[in-house]
């Protein structure tokens, strides 16, 4: 049931000030097989999530693998963060992010040639097992976000030339080699170095079994997988204001009745699950009870790897993606939940089966004479040079969303005389080695959505700082799928003139609509991704507790506050 859960868009502010930059009162791994959690006190809050179990993922936040909403409230309440977003209430759906005063003292611009940044951490933060929260912390996400696979939102990460310590590692100085308006956004949900560095798996594997030291308000007392819960206690070692409850508890609670009955008992105080818009009207129905559906912030497509021969023709990239239905599988990624319209580049033209495979014939391939249908009512396999044309789709282990997805984009396929089949790859080889060895021709897979444009496409289609045959003007380039300066372009195809515009977007030098109105056609042109749909979450809140934010951006998400969240 892997994945079969996606982030709701959560961030705790944890003690968060004001939009200043200045403050002048500077003042083991969990088992699986652990005893089950502690009952519920006075001052527990129970949330029922979609489940936390056996092959549901890690909770490392930084890995599109992870994405869950379980992995999202770990790290709010756990992990800390530089900057906090909070909604902008001059601006519906804004956002404005706020220095979290209780982790840092100063967070300034030093410097514009190059653009510099300085933070000062507070001298008492520290992690839950003693070791002192450091620049040394800084420098890991950073390299971590700019050479591993599969990492969410690598962009800014990518400007950053150097990261500098001083004052025993409490002062940070980061330096970027252009511009970077959006610099507060960087750094959230730190995670603890030594922790990463020890632990053998690295970084794809390190948190797996979730955050085993704290640098928050909460750390994580105890985790059953077999039960499908987490439970979260007051952090010893935090040196800000505690939290006012004791722990929170989230735990798997089923069906949409069952979740009723949950707040209807104040068994449960908040759920946050996926669910259909009858589970929202129960939840609705409950007196007392206020529920709302919230956009998440991941995103699902499928993607061609254009590094394969086959694929590096655009017509023949396009005669694919337009034989998919988009709708049908948006349908089946949401799973009967409610989830949002795909946003991004526009699908091609859609092809019917027959037209798809007429084309494929004028553009060269040819009934392989040897071959057998695949399926009963298939067509032959179609091929060029006796090879097949072969397509395997490639997704993440224990997907069950996008496993079902890709499954009928290769029955479409096959429906048009393609070989196609699904394979399914751990992360960090489907983001690395699967596509860079041409293992997959194709991806399903999840992505961050709902952030900044700019840094979503540079992510997703940026070219490296240098590509070994870069192209003419207007030409597309090819590029690997970990690329200098953090691009993780999976593709493997890049337009390098509109590099410059995805830079001068970054540096604040070229606006959200400007970006939008050049960038989206051309890359709808290029024909190498199906966005399908945007997660979308169901939350309600039960009338035993207060302090639960409705209707913010999905940046801030549902738990903001979470420190103040009291009962009654």
């Amino acid at each position: 049931m892997r994945r079969a859960v996606r982030t709701l868009g959560f961030g705790l502010a944890l003690a968060v000030g004001g939009s200043g930059c200045y403050d002048s009162t500077a003042d083991g791994r969990s088992s699986t097989s652990a005893p089950s959690a502690a009952p519920p006190g006075p001052r527990s809050v129970v949330v029922a999530v979609d489940g936390v179990g056996v092959g549901d993922g890690g909770f490392n936040p930084h890995l599109a693998a992870d994405l869950s909403e379980a992995t999202a409230a770990v790290a709010s309440l756990t992990l800390p963060s530089p900057f906090r977003p909070v909604a902008d209430p001059s601006a519906p759906g804004g956002v404005v992010w706020h220095m979290d005063r209780s982790f840092l003292t100063v967070a300034e611009v030093v410097s514009h040639a190059p653009f510099t940044v300085r933070y000062r951490v507070r001298d008492e933060a520290q992690w839950s097992d003693g070791a002192p929260i450091a620049a040394e912390d800084f420098q890991y996400l950073w390299r971590q976000m700019t050479t591993q696979p599969g990492v969410a939102a690598p962009a800014g990460y990518g400007l950053i030339d150097e990261i500098r310590s001083g004052s025993g590692g409490k002062e940070v100085t980061v330096v970027f080699r252009d511009e970077y308006p959006r610099w507060q956004e960087l750094f959230a949900n730190l995670l603890p170095a030594h922790v990463g560095r020890d632990d053998l798996g690295g970084f794809p594997r390190a948190f797996a079994n979730g955050i085993t030291v704290a640098g928050g308000s909460f750390r994580v007392e105890h985790m059953d997988r077999n039960k499908e819960e987490v439970e979260l206690v007051r952090n010893d070692r935090y040196w800000d204001s505690p939290a006012w409850a004791d722990k929170i508890l989230l735990r798997r609670m089923g069906s949409g009745t069952q979740l009723a009955a949950a707040l209807r008992s104040k068994e449960a105080q908040l759920v946050l699950v996926h669910g259909s818009a009858s589970v929202l009207a129960q939840l609705q129905a409950v007196p007392q009870v206020r529920a709302e559906v919230q956009a998440g912030q991941a995103a699902l497509s499928i993607t061609l790897n254009a590094r394969a021969a086959r694929l590096r023709d655009v017509e023949t990239r396009r005669t694919l993606l337009g034989v998919l239905d988009q709708g049908l599988l948006a349908r089946i990624g949401a799973q009967d939940a409610v989830a949002l319209p795909a946003e991004g580049a526009e699908p091609p033209e859609r092809i019917m089966p027959d037209q798809a495979r007429e084309k494929l014939l004028q553009q060269g391939y040819a009934p392989l004479a040897a071959s057998l249908p695949p399926g009963a009512g298939a067509p032959p396999i179609l091929g060029k040079d006796g090879q097949p044309f072969t397509m395997v789709i490639g997704v993440e282990q224990n997907d069950s969303r996008a496993f079902a997805v890709a499954s009928t984009a290769a029955d479409q396929w096959r429906s048009v005389g393609v070989a196609a089949s699904v394979a399914q790859f751990a992360p960090e080889e489907l983001y690395g080695s699967a596509l860079r060895e041409n293992k997959a021709q194709a991806i399903v897979g999840w992505s961050e959505a709902g952030g900044d444009l700019a840094a979503e496409l540079y992510s997703r289609y940026g070219c490296p700082d240098r590509t070994d045959r870069p192209g003419q003007q207007g030409d597309s380039a090819s590029v690997d799928p970990v690329g200098v300066g953090g691009v993780r372009n999976l593709a493997g195809v890049c337009l390098p003139d509109l590099q410059a515009d995805f830079l001068r977007a970054l540096s604040g030098r070229l606006s959200s609509s400007e970006l939008q109105a050049e960038a989206l056609p051309r890359l709808t042109a290029l024909a190498v991704e199906l966005p399908l749909m945007r997660d979308a979450g169901l939350l309600a809140a039960g009338p035993g507790i207060s302090g639960v934010a409705f209707g913010t951006p999905s940046v801030v998400g549902p738990m903001a506050g979470a420190a103040s969240w009291e009962l009654h």
